[in-house]
This record gives C-alpha cells, sequence and structure tokens, in this order.
C-alpha cells in the first residue's frame, strides 16, 4: 500500500517503515486550522539532538546575517537565545504520552482517534516569509532559523494524523 486516506488505512502504510522513510501529506490541516500540503522525512530518536548540534555549529560559525525589518541588537538576542535553547536538554519529556505501535513507523494516545508520526523532518522547500509574528524576539529568531536555514528548524516533533484533517498520505 502507498496511499492512506483515512486512519483506518494509516497502519498499514506507516507500519514497519523504516526511519528515513519520506511522506507526502496532502490536504494538512494544522493546529491553525490552515490547509497545506507537507513532504516529511521520518527520523531516529537520536536526530533531534543531532539537528540541534548541528544548528548550534551554523550559529557558532556563522557570522550574525542582515535580516532586513530586524535591528541587529534584536538579531544578537535572537542568536543568543537560539544558542541556548539548542545547547541545552536534547531530551523530549512528553515523548512517553505516546504509545508506539507494535508495527513500528507510528504512535497512538491512550483515548485518542488519531495517529501519530513522531520525529519527522519537514523537507519541503522554506519560504522566508515569517508567518505568526508574537513578540519581536520570535520574530528574530524565526527570522534566524529560516534565514540560516538552521537543521532544528526543520524537526516536527509530532504529526497528529485525524480523519478529516488530511486528505492522503503517500509514501514517496
Amino acid at each position: 500500500m502507498n496511499t492512506a486516506h483515512n486512519i483506518k488505512e494509516l497502519p498499514a502504510l506507516l507500519g514497519g517503515a523504516p526511519i528515513g522513510t519520506t511522506f507526502s501529506i496532502e490536504g494538512y490541516i494544522d493546529s491553525d486550522g490552515q490547509k497545506k500540503d507537507m513532504t516529511i522525512r521520518t527520523l531516529g530518536p537520536d536526530a533531534y539532538a543531532r539537528m540541534k548540534s548541528d544548528s548550534l555549529k551554523i550559529l557558532q560559525d556563522t557570522p550574525a546575517p542582515v535580516v532586513p525589518g530586524f535591528p541587529p541588537l534584536l538579531l544578537a538576542q535572537a542568536r543568543d537565545a537560539l544558542m541556548a535553547s539548542y545547547g541545552g536538554s536534547s531530551s523530549k519529556p512528553f515523548l512517553d504520552l505516546y504509545t508506539a505501535a507494535p508495527e513500528g513507523g507510528y504512535s497512538t494516545k491512550p483515548g485518542e482517534e488519531a495517529i501519530y508520526i513522531l520525529r519527522a523532518e519537514d523537507v519541503a522547500p522554506r519560504s522566508k516569509e515569517i508567518v505568526d509574528p508574537r513578540t519581536d524576539l520570535v520574530r528574530a529568531k524565526a527570522a534566524l532559523v529560516r534565514t540560516l536555514d538552521l537543521p532544528a528548524g526543520r524537526y516536527l516533533h509530532a504529526i497528529k494524523l485525524v480523519d478529516g484533517k488530511f486528505t492522503a498520505v503517500k509514501k514517496v
């Protein structure tokens, strides 16, 4: 099976898929209600730590970029904040809220009619546009992550798939 259109079909598609498998998720509705298509690659348990480490090295080795619309002092604060967060703990303590399916490749949460793909990398081309400007510092951090294309910025901890919130999932 190379395509699933509902969560009953997902175990056959995701089960046993090796780490590094690429999937296309069409018509995915995210937590903000935005509908989009995604291309992801599944990652192993140590991937987030590696992505953070790689991102930290890029921040340390790359001169501070000029990003239009952001004052240099704000970008310096954003860079310091990113370096502090990427240099910290690499564990994700809430992973124990999920139950791995015996076939592997996906997880569930007790009491939910959903399938979760845990630890994935967004491999789609990235826009430089900052969509959700919560605070100036958050916007500046997002601008640095996108401008420098930091690997940790592509990490997706969990993708929740629920009937009616996606059109299809395909193995690429």
